[in-house]
């Protein structure tokens, strides 16, 4: 029997559990373009051995993927992945066939049209997109001259990365309780890396349960938040994890994009 939209929808709405592919590289959902109608796609399995299979096919091409498991409740969380990464269609793996539905079938739009644009939590899909984009590839490893479209990518993630604005945490001084400080991450080497997020969900991935507030800063005024021992900056730094410095941000503001 051939598997309906209706029945991939229902599935994909009440299943006991689902297996979402997520990428190696971004720890967030793989993403890939349908060469058809060219929209953004993610893939989930009704099964754990179907995300292996698919794992293991993308795997030929150096490609690594893994399945994360997704309960009944959990299911808003993964919808909620996908709205904020600009997702339109669900390739959905059945037990023996695949079908593809729209986001929009599943799950509504985020849709703040309500709400004082003072008070609209920080959402950038299409910059987070075309990030997942850039670093599924650029991490791939296989020779430069066999990464493919990455010259358009970069271009891509350049152009939203000047048009967009970010969360950067802040913290009160403990000596201070009128001074606001900027926690730093401290990477492998000992360098210091300003973490600056691209919307609300990446920042709550950093936050956590900690007292860590934050505030909205436009992509051109970052370098001057690189002061002290920063001289680096990480964008969401618990997702595509893509790291800047402090010259190379400065140029791209200055660029025509």
């Amino acid at each position: 029997m051939t598997l309906t939209e209706g029945q991939a929808v229902k599935a994909l709405q009440t299943s006991d559990k689902l297996y979402a592919a997520f990428s190696q590289f971004t720890k967030l959902p793989y993403v890939t373009c349908n060469g058809t109608t060219f929209e953004d796609e993610v893939h989930i399995f009704a099964t754990e051995e179907g995300v292996k299979r698919f794992g293991a096919e993308l795997a030929e091409q150096k490609i690594a993927i893994f399945g994360a498991c997704f309960v009944k409740k959990a299911f808003p969380n993964l919808y909620s992945i996908l709205n904020s990464i600009d997702i339109t269609t669900i390739v959905f793996h059945d037990r023996r066939e695949v079908i593809s539905v729209g986001l929009r079938k599943i799950v509504k739009p985020l849709d703040f049209s309500g709400t004082e644009p003072a008070k609209r939590p920080l959402l950038n899909p299409t910059l987070q997109l075309c990030g997942l984009y850039f670093a599924q590839e650029v991490r791939r490893p296989v020779p430069a001259d066999q990464k493919t479209g990455l010259k358009d990518m970069e271009e891509e993630l350049i152009s939203n990365l000047k048009k967009s604005s970010f969360l950067v945490p802040v913290v009160v001084d403990k000596d201070n309780p009128k001074k606001l400080m900027t926690p730093c991450l401290k990477n492998k080497d000992g360098a210091f890396l300003l973490p600056v997020f691209t919307d609300v969900l990446e920042f709550a991935k950093f936050a956590g349960k900690n007292k860590v507030g934050s505030v909205k800063v436009p992509f051109a005024a970052l370098p001057g938040r690189l002061t002290g021992q920063a001289k680096m900056m990480v964008v969401n730094p618990m997702g595509f994890n893509l790291i800047f410095r402090a010259e190379n941000i400065e140029k791209i503001a200055k660029t025509d994009h």
